[in-house]
């Protein structure tokens, strides 16, 4: 019982860290608006922005890997929990553009080069190689239950400042970023008490733990190039998470559809968004049960095909906002199923302990492309066409994506059918 609860506490810290780096990192989600009145940008310049932070995301999963690999867990999450709060806390004294790049380029070095590589490895290790989906489900879900939570918190104090005086735009979000800064500092300070550095060594050091499908087959890094099985594995995961995480991006034209093409009020569209964050943690969680139970596979490409069925209808049908409204969470639903088991694929990869944080690195850098890839697109089309038509191409091209990794998905099924 000890052993279970010291496990499960480990997976909460890991998931309110990454709850408050994330919901930051992504605001835009919930604050698009918000952020270009306070910021005075317009939605190019937004776009540029995370063009910048992708980048410097995409550089540094590879890295990520090997701080995973080499140093303490417990001083990773802290020192990046602490720089991401000092660049929130930026963020509110209403910098110049050229000032708003570098935070972004900070945040992408705080959130993936730190942080990212170190806490998917604990989660894996925690789950002791034969509960991927539901401890990556878990990690997700709590993920995106803290992020639900911060985000609400930070729309009600929002809308307040908004409803007292609807010029204030400003104040309001001079408060939202304050309070991501006081959350992100208070859980380094939690950190540092709560999390024991014999844990996080236990997590680092632990390569001798005992998982069925690790001691089968012990590839290494340097495997990769070499075994052509291995390789095929690595390509396709990766591939598939490249497609799932393009439709979780969708989320972030969400905003824009609903106050641009459906004429929603700017609350309003909030509300309805920090509705979806609060799907994160129910779908996956459920999808990360569902894939232990069932086939990770199959619970994978039925999340993916609903929601694109629901994008689908998003914009090609017509309907009351209402029903939009609903149908946006439930996309948000899906897309959370997707996030929540698309990495419990990892189980199908067999690699010891000391290289798992390479590993992740590795697949990540491919994986997560859409970071750099989809805020390029967008720059290209909302500097090419008005944002409406932008915003419904670049949810058109996303949805092509989607059903590419239906079938990478089935293919990988197929494959490791044969050789797992």
């Amino acid at each position: 019982m000890g052993k279970k609860y010291e496990r499960y506490t480990q997976l909460l810290l890991l998931a309110l860290s990454s709850g408050a780096i994330f919901r930051l990192v992504y605001l835009r989600t919930s604050f698009q608006e918000g952020m270009q009145a306070a910021w005075s940008i317009d939605i190019i310049q937004l776009n540029e922005l995370y063009v910048w932070l992708g980048f410097a995301i995409v550089i540094g999963y590879v890295p990520s890997g090997w701080i995973a690999d080499r140093f303490s867990t417990k001083w990773v999450i802290v020192v990046s929990l602490g720089l991401t709060a000092l660049l929130s806390g930026l963020f509110a004294l209403t910098p110049s553009f050229s000032t708003l790049k570098m935070i972004y380029l900070g945040l992408g070095f705080s959130s993936v080069f730190l942080f990212w590589s170190s806490h998917m490895r604990a989660a894996r290790v925690l789950s002791g190689g034969t509960e991927e989906g539901k401890f990556f489900g878990l990690l997700d879900g709590g993920r995106g239950l803290s992020e639900a939570l911060f985000a609400s918190l930070a729309t009600v104090g929002f809308q307040w400042i908004v409803v007292a005086d609807t010029q204030n735009i400003d104040a309001a979000m001079q408060f939202v970023f304050v309070f991501f800064a006081i959350i992100l500092m208070l859980l380094a300070v939690m950190n540092i008490f709560l999390l024991s550095p014999d844990q996080t060594q236990k997590i680092r050091k632990h390569s001798h733990i005992q998982s069925k499908n690790i001691a089968k087959t012990p590839y290494t890094i340097s495997d990769l190039f070499k075994n052509r099985v291995l390789m095929k594995q690595v390509i396709l995961m990766s591939t598939i998470i490249f497609s799932g995480y393009t439709l979780f991006f969708t989320g972030f034209a969400f905003s824009s559809l609903l106050i641009s093409t459906f004429h929603v009020p700017i609350v309003t569209a909030a509300y309805v968004l920090s509705g979806v964050l609060w799907m994160r943690p129910v779908g996956a969680i459920s999808g990360g049960f569902l894939a232990d139970k069932y086939s990770k596979h199959m619970i994978l490409a039925i999340s993916m095909i609903l929601s694109i069925l629901g994008i689908v209808l998003l914009l090609y049908v017509p309907m009351p906002n209402i029903l939009r409204f609903v149908l946006i969470i439930f996309i948000g639903l899906m897309n959370a199923m997707i996030r929540g088991v698309y990495w419990s694929l990892l189980h199908y990869i067999q690699v010891p302990e000391q290289e798992l944080g390479r590993m992740i690195g590795l697949i990540s850098f491919i994986g997560y492309l859409p970071d750099v890839l989809l805020p390029l697109l967008s720059v290209y089309l909302y500097l090419r066409l008005p944002e409406i038509q932008a915003t419904r191409l670049y949810l058109q091209v996303s949805l092509i994506i989607g059903i590419i990794g239906i079938i990478l998905t089935t293919y990988f099924y197929r494959h490791t059918k044969r050789h797992y």
